[in-house]
């Protein structure tokens, strides 16, 4: 990355000839723009003005390497329709620059191009965009987000976080994106090297399902992050991964990691790893001196807690306030018409049929709500992820006949009784039913095949099966081991079994 310093001295030096040699060649009567702009062909090698608006000549094709690297005058900078190429930290370290409008011309943007300018905030890219390097807005302060035409087919800036199209590479979390957490989408599958790279509020953050590789350096200098959530899919953490993540304490590192670089947590001091015996982990853990809780299970318990209340509690909070006020103003309506059996209110955006709620406990209007709810968040045959989170007036629901997969904490800490899943749904995603503690009645038909971590965890249904059932394993669906109540080191992998569910330290096959 740019270091502030060096760019600055370089920057100065810069200055002082080209003071000289402007004054000299405005005696002369030159254009000021042979002076200011210096040229190799069509790249533009380096500006070495004062200007606050900047406007690239149109004969420029590339902006170079470092062509304005360490100018602290521009505010703004307006780029022609011929540009097609910006460098290496062609614009890194402009403390000043506030806006840059990057047209459809444009196709690449090299690494660090916009690196450490504190004060921009408003930026703009256009179609054309195919190729983005690493860290290419890494450490702008004030950019929280990131405007990209509608119409680009290779990029998208969703929540502050800069992603391909597909949001299968994560390339940046803004350092400006102000949220405490970061949930990564399960699309993503590739995090570039400085995604993180100075972002100072992302406090807890729980990783894509199917991001295999941490890659070197993707979240050094994150220097808020406290908490990471690794999934069962994780299998290398590259060199310097969390590098200078001064106030991480707490990463849960799962068995299927395989490769930890032995820099991968360099200035690291309140580290602390949860992870299984026998894990590569633990080893890395005792290796290098670093705190180790064996009991993964706490560990993945705290995942979890940080993951679904503190997560989406910010979310939650203005839903939670509007359906207290939707309540107490239907209770307000029953006490004051008591004995009335029904009277039709509009509350919030639904026409209610409101029951005292003194005489019968009906609300058949809030039933219709969720089934809308339902039917409004069902995708390409999934149950779209955080549904029903938390909505603790969830008592029953019926799930259509054609979805294929209920995605992670979809219903959890809901007030669910009972669930049917259909015929036909394949996968049970992370959390799904986490915390119904009401939940007595689960019925798994066989075409499950995959069911994640904690889908029915903290369940009345698996509670009561941990309690009374004779048998040590719990085998649902297509295969799926969901639970185990046996003693870890005599686990022998059941017949059939195919997929596990549940946390099992040792396994014997």
């Amino acid at each position: 990355m740019v270091k502030k310093k060096l760019a600055l001295i370089l920057s100065s030096a810069l200055l002082m000839i080209s003071v000289s040699f402007l004054f000299s060649v405005a005696l002369k009567g030159k254009a000021e723009s042979t002076v200011l702009f210096e040229m190799s062909g069509t790249t533009l090698m380096r500006y070495n003005g004062t200007s606050k608006h900047v406007t690239v000549p149109a004969t420029v094709k590339i902006i170079g390497k470092g062509a304005f690297n360490g100018n602290n005058d521009i505010l703004k900078v307006t780029i022609p329709s011929s540009v097609e190429l910006i460098d290496y930290e062609a614009f890194a370290d402009c403390d000043s620059l506030v806006e840059v409008d990057i047209p459809d011309s444009v196709l690449a943007i090299r690494s660090s191009a916009f690196a450490d300018c504190d004060a921009l905030m408003d930026v703009s890219i256009g179609t054309g965009l195919k190729e983005l390097g690493s860290g290419v807005f890494a450490g702008c302060d004030s950019l929280s987000d990131i405007n990209i035409s509608p119409k680009s087919v290779t990029f998208t800036c969703v929540d502050g976080v800069l992603y391909d199209a597909q949001r299968t590479i994560c390339y940046q979390i803004l350092a400006g994106r102000d949220k405490t957490y970061y949930i990564m989408p399960d699309t993503v599958t590739e995090i570039k090297q400085y995604a993180f790279w100075g972002n100072e509020n992302v406090k807890h953050m729980a990783m894509s399902e199917n991001l295999s590789v941490l890659t070197a350096y993707s979240c050094s200098n994150a220097s808020a992050l406290q908490s990471v959530t690794m999934s069962f899919n994780a299998k290398e953490i590259q060199m310097k991964a969390f590098e200078d993540c001064v106030s991480l304490e707490q990463i849960y590192i799962p068995d299927s990691v395989r490769m930890i670089h032995e820099t991968a947590f360099d200035g690291c001091p309140k580290l602390q790893i949860f992870a299984n015996y026998y894990s590569k982990g633990a080893t890395f853990a005792q290796n290098n001196d670093v705190k180790w809780i064996e009991k993964a299970e706490f560990a993945l318990n705290q995942a979890e807690l940080e993951k679904e209340e503190y997560f989406f509690r910010k979310e939650k909070e203005a839903e939670l306030a509007k359906a207290k006020e939707e309540k107490e103003y239907a209770d307000a309506i029953a006490k004051n018409e008591k004995g009335l059996l029904g009277k039709t209110q509009i509350v919030g955006e639904h026409a209610v049929v409101l029951f005292n709620r003194y005489d019968t406990t009906v609300n058949s209007g809030a039933q219709a709500a969720f089934e809308d709810k339902l039917k409004k968040g069902i995708s390409a045959g999934k149950v779209k992820e955080h549904l029903f989170f938390m909505e603790k007036d969830l008592i029953q629901i019926s799930l259509p006949s054609d979805i294929k997969e209920i995605g992670e904490l979809s219903f959890a800490r809901t007030s669910l009784k009972e669930i049917t899943i259909p015929e036909g749904v394949t996968t049970i995603g992370y959390g799904a039913f986490y915390h119904c503690e009401s939940l007595e009645e689960v019925r798994i038909p066989d075409t499950v095949s995959f069911i994640d971590a904690n889908a029915f965890a903290h369940t009345a249904w698996l509670e009561n099966w941990y309690e009374n059932a004779t048998e040590d394993y719990l085998i649902v669906g297509d295969g799926v081991l969901l639970a185990y109540k046996g003693e870890a080191n005599a686990y022998v992998k059941p017949d059939g079994v195919k997929c596990i569910a549940c946390e099992i330290p040792t396994v014997s096959y």
